[in-house]
């Protein structure tokens, strides 16, 4: 039969009331057969690191031990363990069994000090529950266990805390002290858990390749259906691209000379079908429907083109090059899986190197992973120029495209160069109105061609060009106020 008594312990300390202790005392008086449990209630904050037990124990003349005493302790959100005992269990966790020196059936004073907990993790704030009981099922009513059990690391008080808004700060206090402070108390025994104040720190947050913003805390930005990328991470240029290429028809554009960074462990297949692997035989190309990547690279001369995923920090990559105009007309034109001819790099490695490439033809690059492994990465892209390539990005109103110049003239585009690459920004037009290039027409500009007023010699006021500062200028800020 298993007998259970419940006791509610109410800042049952060696303090005065109002002031907190860094240990749990708990007295207790175990006494009746196997089974017979006692139970205490006691409103407290912390996290368990130990527990020290000091008892006068009394045997009822049969075979039970000191040590089959049983201790049970469960923090607020039920996390439990239990400690000793013999054949009974309260079904926890175990968390140890008291020395040999208490397997004894003698009568007389016990003592254990600094039994290590802090591996099992019970922190919380609010009821922590103790169970103590006698855990031989066998042994008869007389035995009895009188002592103190004192729990480290937990703090107890004659007022219940809970947390405390401060502005965006939060912390366990008193009703009382919280109001002192200037608080807003938000109950007994609620907790700082998933910033209650609106403290959460903010973050770069990807909502599409090209939409970065790092306003956001991790919440908003799963709720915007966006990728957190870290507290405190702001938006680069490029802070989303890693993202980006999950199918051919989205290839991340990229550049000479440049380092990309990708990430497969959140693409899909694209359902390109599998490379070709017979023009990189015995490399381990193995793509399986892997995962991939995709950038795309205009050449923007004749000459040869070096790619790899040199990265220490990578995974077993796979790589694919295809020439075309558009992800229609597409023909691969190399591969490798594991490269032995670059140093410094992950286990293994893709390299393609000196691959011939034309003067304004599209080069589109496929990553993904040996047997689908997938992971984050690099890929590296060299351009070498043989000088024999005349074509450059051509600006058909805020389109860049890479031509021939003759060719960028008859679509009636500006011809920026030979080699020139259609970089982030190459073909923007210039925000008409703003005089002093901020990005903005406002009262600043406005001030800048009331400043220049009358000037014959143009400046910075002078904003259609005609080499006067007058009303049609002044007309031309008013019309796009607020712009850009």
């Amino acid at each position: 039969m298993k007998n259970t008594t419940t006791l509610i312990a109410s800042g049952m300390s060696l303090a005065c009331s109002g002031f907190a202790l860094a240990d749990l005392p708990v007295q207790f008086e175990l006494a009746g057969p196997g089974e017979t449990t006692i139970k205490f209630h006691n409103n407290a904050s912390g996290s368990l690191t130990h527990f020290d037990l000091a008892v006068s124990y009394v045997n009822g003349e049969d075979y039970t031990w000191v040590g089959d005493i049983l201790i049970g302790i469960v923090a607020p959100d039920g996390t439990a363990i239990e400690y000793g005992g013999y054949n009974m269990s309260f079904g926890y966790e175990v968390a140890g069994d008291f020395p040999e020196d208490w397997d004894v059936t003698d009568s007389g004073d016990y003592s254990i000090y600094g039994v290590d907990l802090s591996a099992f993790g019970l922190q919380g704030v609010g009821d922590w529950t103790i169970q103590i009981a006698n855990g031989y099922t066998g042994s008869n009513d007389l035995n009895s266990w009188d002592g103190t059990l004192t729990l480290g690391g937990l703090i107890i008080d004659g007022d219940p805390v809970g947390a405390c808004c401060v502005g965006k700060d939060c912390m366990i206090e008193t009703q009382k002290d919280c109001s002192y402070n200037g608080g807003d108390y938000l109950g007994d025994w609620t907790s700082c858990d998933g910033y209650p104040c609106g403290g959460a720190p903010i973050g770069a947050c990807c909502l599409d390749i090209d939409n970065c913003d790092d306003s956001l805390t991790e919440a908003q930005c799963v709720a915007f259906g966006g990728k957190y990328l870290g507290d405190m991470t702001m938006c680069e240029d490029d802070s989303c691209s890693a993202e980006a290429g999950d199918v051919c028809e989205t290839a991340r554009v990229i550049y000479a000379n440049s380092s990309n960074a990708f990430d497969t462990s959140t693409a899909t297949d694209s359902y390109f079908g599998d490379p070709d692997d017979t023009q990189c035989e015995g490399t381990y190309l193995d793509w399986d429907g892997s995962p991939d990547r995709w950038m795309v690279f205009t050449a923007t001369g004749n000459g040869t083109i070096t790619v790899d995923t040199c990265d220490t920090g990578s995974y077993d990559t796979s790589l694919v090059v295809y020439e075309g105009s558009d992800c229609g007309g597409l023909y691969q034109v190399a591969c490798n899986g594991d490269s032995t001819d670059i140093d410094g790099c992950q286990a293994y490695v893709s390299y393609i190197g000196d691959l011939p490439v034309t003067a304004g033809s599209n080069y589109y690059i496929r990553v993904g992973g040996w047997q689908a492994a997938t992971g984050t990465g690099t890929v590296n892209l060299e351009f070498e120029d043989d000088g024999s390539g005349t074509v450059g990005s051509c600006c058909i109103g805020s389109d860049c495209s890479i031509l021939s110049e003759s060719d960028c003239m008859t679509s009636g585009g500006t011809y920026n160069g030979d080699g020139t690459s259609c970089a982030p920004g190459t073909c923007d037009t210039p925000c008409e109105g703003d005089t002093n290039g901020d990005g903005a027409v406002n009262v600043a500009d406005i001030l800048i061609v009331i400043g220049e007023w009358g000037s014959t010699s143009g400046g910075g006021g002078d904003v259609d060009g005609d080499g006067n500062v007058n009303v049609t200028d002044l007309l031309l800020v008013i019309a796009n106020f607020g712009g850009c």
